[in-house]
């Protein structure tokens, strides 16, 4: 948490229980979502489950600000949108082990129709198959049920993005701050 900071992203969805606004995410009415996006005051946006999410270009300029690395978690559209800005960006894909673990894990969390169950699973393959392609600009691929499996590998390629003094042990308290273990 001292060397790294998560931008506050954008959303339409309605907050989680504990989460709060501005902290969490600015949760915003997906009319405004829409304007914000159409005026380009977003360096990353995508729609997932029929809600928009999105970084906006001062979200990152506030965490640039602060002198702290920027860590954001995005979906593959969102990677392929900050890999065409001018940007110095490394980024990690955290793969699901298999499908099977991957519906295990929706399955088991007991908050998923089982029609977003399929729409997730349909997206993760479609990922996989971006993610395999040629043209994937992720420099690193760990496959993982959760960020925190692979937060010793994290750490060694923060290092090459920034020098850190950093232990294990606050690499994994800042990855369980930043919500890793969610979708």
């Amino acid at each position: 948490p001292e060397d790294f900071a998560r931008p506050v992203s954008h959303t339409t969805r309605a907050p989680s229980p504990g989460e709060v606004h501005g902290v969490d995410y600015f949760f915003v009415p997906m009319e405004r979502m829409r304007t914000l996006i159409g005026r380009g005051l977003f360096a990353e946006h995508t729609e997932v489950d029929g809600q928009l999410y999105g970084t906006s270009h001062a979200a990152l300029k506030k965490v640039a600000r602060s002198g702290l690395s920027c860590a954001l978690f995005v979906n593959v559209d969102g990677a392929a949108q900050l890999s065409k800005t001018n940007l110095e960006i490394k980024f990690v894909f955290v793969a699901p082990k298999s499908p099977a673990a991957l519906e295990l894990k929706l399955r088991a969390r007991g908050s998923e129709t089982e029609a977003s169950v399929r729409k997730k699973l349909r997206r993760s393959r479609t990922e996989m198959v971006v993610l395999q392609g040629e043209s994937a600009d992720f420099e690193h691929v760990r496959y993982a049920d959760d960020a925190m499996e692979v937060a010793d590998e994290l750490l060694a390629l923060a290092a090459d993005v920034r020098p850190l003094t950093l232990s294990p042990v606050r690499v994994k308290a800042g990855l369980s701050q930043l919500g890793t273990s969610s979708g």
